[in-house]
């Protein structure tokens, strides 16, 4: 989530108009809960390591089912919390192959990176009998958690997360002859996490030399 977000923050393209409609109606919801001064990425990493801390611990599937309140989280920098919609959609799709690991980095003998690739494809289906509808899903990923990020004092909602894989078994020739179903390691998670699906985006603005935010 953070390296998404990271890549996000990349310059915006020069054809984005804020005045257009929706965009000048999104930013009026919205200008009041954000800083009207510019800040670095450095200054949003606190908020964003607190925020993968309490999905990890269960806690935004809490706030989007009504059952915790965004304003009870406490966040290292206050004036920069995120603004969270307590919004809970249940989605009607098919069952999906679990993912594959694919690829492993080990380093000292310590495992630094594993990737998940799943099904790039989730299939929506009309409700009302309708054809379904294939929308482009994010690829899953397992990545490894650290420890010093998360906060000791803020428990686990319910169990931990118990994410299942089906790893692959290789022959001589590199094909897959079957796969074994197992926990993923210790201090890694998925992301997005089983059942969800979403991503991060950009909102574009423009602001003045010194960094004030021009709001349209």
């Amino acid at each position: 989530m953070i390296k998404a977000a990271e890549e996000s923050t990349v310059t915006c393209p020069t054809n984005i108009d804020p005045n257009a409609y929706w965009m000048k109606r999104f930013l009026e919801l919205i200008k009041d809960r954000m800083p009207h001064q510019a800040v670095t990425w450095d200054d949003l990493l606190p908020n964003l390591r607190h925020l993968v801390d309490l999905e990890t611990k269960g806690y935004l599937a809490a706030i989007a089912k009504g059952d915790y309140k965004a304003d009870a989280i406490q966040w290292p920098n206050e004036a920069l919390k995120p603004w969270i919609i307590p919004t809970f959609m249940p989605v009607i799709t098919p069952p999906d192959p679990e993912p594959v690991i694919v690829l492993e980095q080990v380093y000292n003998g310590e495992t630094m990176f594993k990737e998940i690739v799943g099904n790039q494809v989730r299939k929506k289906r009309d409700l009302n009998g309708g054809e379904v509808d294939e929308v482009e899903a994010l690829p899953q990923r397992a990545f490894r958690v650290h420890p010093n990020h998360f906060n000791d004092d803020l428990p686990y909602l319910g169990d931990k997360p118990d994410y299942d894989i089906h790893e692959p078994e290789f022959d001589e020739d590199g094909q897959v002859i079957g796969r074994k179903k197992r926990n993923t390691p210790p201090n890694m998670v998925v992301w997005p996490p089983p059942g969800t699906l979403f991503t991060v985006k950009r909102l574009c603005v423009k602001a003045s030399d010194n960094g004030t935010i021009e709001f349209p």
